[in-house]
């Protein structure tokens, strides 16, 4: 009876890990994350779409960019009109926001054919793209090219700030102040 409960015991914690292994990683968590069916492919077709008017967006663009290029191989390219049949990664500035309750806040929609990241202030758009980042395959932060198919999950994400200030934590036992 004894070996019974210990097997039982020892599948649930395989199945557990199993669940566990899963589930999207992303710091800091945010505020909703849900799951979709299927996901994303990047390839060298990918376009990035900005706002034709706004030299930030393209530089936020360009800087992600300029992060998969060594990794993937792929030069996307920053577009103000996209080419009809592209997948397409697009930057908005939004004036206001559902759900979203600060100037560093974002929203980030990702399907089959295209993702979508939201936000009131580059700032909010600059975190989305680094929430972005963190769901390309670990390999993305490479140096050298990668043989991998770049896959992003199907999400959809909103995330700002808990709290209106960035602090800093000073152990005060190993940081003498005189």
């Amino acid at each position: 009876m004894k070996q019974f409960f210990y097997v039982v015991f020892l599948l649930l914690i395989v199945f557990s890990n199993l669940h566990a292994q899963q589930a999207l990683s992303i710091v800091p968590e945010p505020v909703t994350l849900k799951t979709g069916g299927g996901f994303f492919e990047l390839d060298s077709k990918t376009q990035l779409l900005v706002d034709g008017n706004n030299p930030e967006l393209k530089r936020l663009a360009g800087i992600f960019a300029s992060w998969i290029a060594p990794a993937t191989g792929f030069q996307l390219k920053v577009v103000s009109h996209p080419a009809r049949s592209a997948k397409t990664i697009r930057l908005l500035l939004v004036q206001s926001l559902q759900d979203v309750k600060s100037e560093e806040g974002y929203t980030l929609v990702v399907t089959a054919n295209a993702i979508t990241l939201s936000a009131s202030k580059p700032s909010g758009l600059f975190y989305g793209l680094q929430t972005l980042r963190q769901l390309l395959p670990s390999s993305a932060e490479q140096a050298t090219k990668q043989n991998t198919r770049w896959t992003i999950p199907a999400v959809s994400i909103t995330d700002y700030p808990r709290f209106p200030w960035r602090g800093l934590l000073l152990d005060v036992s190993r940081h003498f102040f005189s």
